[in-house]
Parts: structure tokens; C-alpha cells; sequence
């Protein structure tokens, strides 16, 4: 890829691993050969991955990122579409953890428009 390093690559893979089911983890070889702040990067990036991809589970893109509101250690994702987003919101609850988890907060959503 024009303008990526092989090592950014490298990193790439590593975060798009962690977008679906695992969690980084010390005993994953390519996780635990970075170092702490490779470590910090790729769970933080993995972690805002994950909620992404599962505010698109229909892969329509159905979802429009109105705003988002930061209080007392919540997150609130304040969305809007014109089709049902309950696979969407289902999706976020079981990928949240490595958000909530990494950042110190809670995730939720907030849906207008349907």
C-alpha cells in the first residue's frame, strides 16, 4: 500500500484481528511483541473499530453519526437513520467491552429519525 510502512501494515493487521470476536491479549505473539504504547495504540484503535463495525452490521450503512456526548465517565452515541436499527444496537452491546474497558466508560446510544 502507497504510503504505509511494512511496520504500519503490520499494525493494521494486528488491529483489524481484534475487530470480530477476540481481544488483544499478552499471550497473542503479535500483541505481546509490541511494545506498551503499540499495545495502548492498537486497543484503542481495535476498540473504536469494533463499535464501527457494529454500527454497521447491516452493511448498508443505515447509520449516521449525529454527535457524541462525553459526561462523567459515559459515552453517548447520538444517532439517527430511517431504518430500524435494532441489529445495530444489539451488535454494539456485545462489542463495547474493549471500548468501555480500554477508555474507562460506558457506551450507549441514543436513536432518533425512526
Amino acid at each position: 500500500m502507497p504510503g504505509i510502512s511494512e511496520w504500519e501494515l503490520c499494525l493494521i493487521a494486528i488491529i483489524a484481528r481484534y475487530h470480530r470476536k477476540a481481544l488483544p491479549k499478552k499471550s497473542h505473539l503479535e500483541y505481546a511483541s509490541l511494545s506498551g504504547t503499540e499495545q495502548m495504540t492498537v486497543s484503542a484503535l481495535a476498540a473504536i473499530l469494533r463499535v464501527a463495525d457494529a454500527l454497521d452490521r447491516s452493511h448498508d450503512a443505515r447509520v449516521e453519526l449525529e454527535g457524541v456526548d462525553l459526561r462523567d465517565k459515559s459515552v453517548t452515541l447520538r444517532l439517527s437513520s430511517r431504518k430500524d436499527l435494532s441489529l445495530e444496537l444489539l451488535s454494539m452491546k456485545r462489542k463495547r467491552d474493549l471500548f468501555q474497558n480500554h477508555f474507562c466508560v460506558s457506551v450507549k446510544a441514543e436513536v432518533s429519525g425512526y
